[in-house]
């Protein structure tokens, strides 16, 4: 179906335009000479059906998430400009919202995004939330399966645009530095590129716990117990306190580290996702981002970690949620006072 609804929706009101005319044509003829009573009665009963056909026709569309214009809502900030101009590298940050997703949460959300604006002056940036609910199937290895296809739809929709480069962001980061995406191509500006990606704290096992660690493995680790779909593999996954990586603490000499995947929020040079149009295939131990990764590196691109960059994801349990399957099953969800706004 190439055929964009709002192109069927006009086709509809374009023949229904046409019957109406058709008939007052044939009242005119019928009637001999138009008189406007005879006329209205003769065209009352179509133009209700045409109206009832329209508005029926209308709502089935905006049901089925294809006619409203927040389906897939690219937007600016005041001065980001979406022309795609290519005096400066484009990034387009892409975003899943989530439904349901705690006002608090949101509105830390929506603070970290807008900082972006001023703080990536060398980079033409282009916002691009997609809201569009995607239900599990039967054939889903796992709940998280869903994104994957996800993200592939959202990849689908700004293929043509062939940015430079691609940052996914997680709709539940409520913190990174407002120069994250400059930062990032810096570390790494032709693979994959990742900040570290802490809770906010307290974690459910303390300060500074790290968020993803079934999404980060370590380098040359991703075959290591692989039937082990835990959210945490003792030297499979990244740390879930400092060092993380070894003995390479956050802040070192060498914060840049090559690791095997990464998730949440990582940056991807834009060929990985444009060359051959990739579909990302799902993976039964690891996050939807892990064929990203593998992609990237069977390209000759490196994966990377930055230490001295920090991004927080929402403690999920301070507003009352449990973190997500797969992912946190394993910490308990207490419900704890909320924290004071940051």
């Amino acid at each position: 179906s190439n055929v964009h609804p709002l192109t069927l929706e006009a086709f509809v009101l374009y023949f229904s335009c046409l019957f109406v005319m058709g008939e007052s044509i044939i009242a005119t003829f019928a009637l001999g000479r138009f008189r406007f009573k005879e006329a209205s009665a003769i065209l009352t009963g179509p133009l209700i059906a045409i109206t009832l056909v329209s508005l029926t026709f209308h709502a089935f569309l905006v049901e089925n998430n294809l006619r409203t214009p927040d389906q897939h809502t690219t937007f600016s900030l005041s001065s980001l400009q979406l022309n795609n101009s290519r005096s400066k590298p484009s990034v387009v940050v892409m975003i899943p919202a989530r439904k349901g997703l705690h006002p608090r949460i949101e509105e830390k959300a929506a603070s970290a995004l807008r900082a972006l604006e001023s703080g990536n002056p060398d980079l033409s940036l282009h916002i691009f939330i997609f809201d569009k609910v995607i239900q599990s199937e039967r054939w889903d290895r796992r709940p998280l399966s869903k994104v994957t296809r996800l993200r592939n739809m959202m990849l689908d929709i700004v293929a043509d645009e062939r940015y430079d480069y691609v940052l996914w962001l997680d709709s539940d980061l409520i913190s990174y530095p407002p120069d994250l995406p400059t930062r990032l191509i810096a570390s790494n500006p032709d693979g994959v590129a990742a900040p570290l990606v802490l809770i906010e704290g307290p974690g459910p096992l303390g300060t500074d716990q790290f968020y993803d660690t079934t999404a980060f493995i370590r380098k040359g680790r991703s075959g290591m117990s692989e039937g082990d779909h835990s959210a945490y593999v003792e030297g499979r996954s990244i740390g879930r306190f400092y060092p993380f990586l070894g003995d390479h603490v956050a802040g070192a000499e060498e914060p840049v580290q090559a690791v095997d995947a990464v998730g949440t929020v990582y940056l991807v040079a834009g060929d990985v996702f444009w060359d051959g149009l990739a579909a990302f295939e799902d993976h039964p131990s690891f996050t939807e981002h892990y064929a990203v990764c593998r992609h990237a590196r069977r390209m000759g691109r490196a994966v990377t970690v930055d230490l001295s960059t920090v991004a927080r994801h929402a403690n999920l349990p301070f507003y009352g949620e449990l973190f997500h399957d797969n992912v946190k099953t394993e910490y308990p969800a207490a419900l704890r006072e909320l924290p004071a706004s940051t």
